[in-house]
Order: C-alpha cells, then structure tokens, then sequence
C-alpha cells in the first residue's frame, strides 16, 4: 500500500521521496538481517549484544544441551546395560533435544527415545503422542532448564518421583554461546519407570 501511495507521489513530481523511500529500504534491510544473525553487531559494529537482549537467545544453544543430554544417556546405557529414554520437563527441551541428536532424529518414527514430562491434563502436543509410560523397568535422564540466577539445585518435580524407583542429580551444567553463559540444564538419572 505504501508503494502504490508514494509511486502516485513520485510521479506528480515529489522528489525528495525516491530518496527517502530508498534510504528507509536500506535500514529496513539493516534490521532485518542484523535481527536474523544477531551475531553481526559484533562483525559490523564491534558491539556484544548482552544476552538478555538479544532475541534469539532462546533460540541458540540447543545442540549442546541435546549433547548434555546424549552423553548422560549414553553413560548410563554403558554403565546399567538396560534401555534409557530422555525426558524433558518442557515441550521445548523434548523437541529441541529430539531435533539436534543425532540418534533421537533417525528413531523418531520407529522407537523415539525422548518424550516430554507426563502430565494429567493436555498442555501441549506431546500430551496426544505416545508416552514413555509403557517403558516399564527402563532408565531415563530428565533434563530441565533452571534459571540463570539460582544457585541451588531444584528438586526433582513430584511426577518423577512417584513415576521412577529411584533419581540422582548429575549436575547442572552450563550452555554457552560466543563465552556466554545463555542456558543451565539440571539433569537427572533416573532409574526403574515403575
């Protein structure tokens, strides 16, 4: 709309507008591409854009918290012997973690191994796809996100408690982009789904 006004504009001789009308097409394009690699402030401005203000933040870091997760399952596959799944306490982390590893990925239709906590009522899609609930006696590591700020360890939530023989924290660890720390992921080993 805005071109067919100012196109009328700059036929009946305005100009000034051609330039202005290209000067807001240059710093549109600006902002479009910084606001898709908010890395280039640093390339182009030798800015660092602070975490919390850079919105991609949320969208960054999930490979290596889906190798966090991999490497705890993989661990306590070689150590126990028996089947382990991943849990993760949001929606998010189920799916960003079954996207960036590898082995989630290729079992996604035939024998997924990373489901989101089970809950009672529907909240979100994972609610209406196959649960982890008939993996009875098989192991799992829960991965959570915890706040940046908190030092404490969270306990685990109820669910998990009553839903596993038994859980042990392994640690919070934390995720990191360009010497940033954007993500901390508290996980657990869970032992015997009962």
């Amino acid at each position: 709309l805005m071109a067919l006004y100012w196109s009328d504009k700059i036929k009946l001789g305005a100009a000034r507008v051609k330039g202005a009308l290209g000067a807001a097409l240059i710093f549109g394009a600006l902002v479009v591409t910084i606001l898709h690699d908010t890395d280039l402030t640093q390339k182009l401005f030798k800015i660092e854009l602070p975490a919390q203000f850079d919105p991609l933040t949320r969208a960054r870091g999930w490979r290596e918290t889906a190798r966090i997760a991999g490497d705890a399952r993989e661990k306590m596959l070689t150590e126990e012997g028996r089947p382990v799944f991943i849990i993760g306490n949001h929606y998010s982390t189920a799916s960003e973690i079954a996207f960036y590893l590898p082995d989630a990925k290729k079992n996604v239709r035939g024998n997924p191994f990373v489901f989101c906590l089970t809950e009672k009522h529907p909240s979100n899609q994972f609610y209406f796809w196959p649960s982890y609930e008939t993996r009875k006696g098989q192991n799992a590591i829960f991965v959570r996100e915890v706040s940046l700020k908190r030092e404490n360890p969270k306990l685990p939530p109820k669910e998990l408690l009553a839903q596993f023989k038994s859980l042990t924290e392994l640690g919070i660890f934390n995720v990191e982009h360009r010497k940033t720390v954007i993500r901390r992921i508290q996980v657990f080993a869970c032992r015997e789904l009962q």
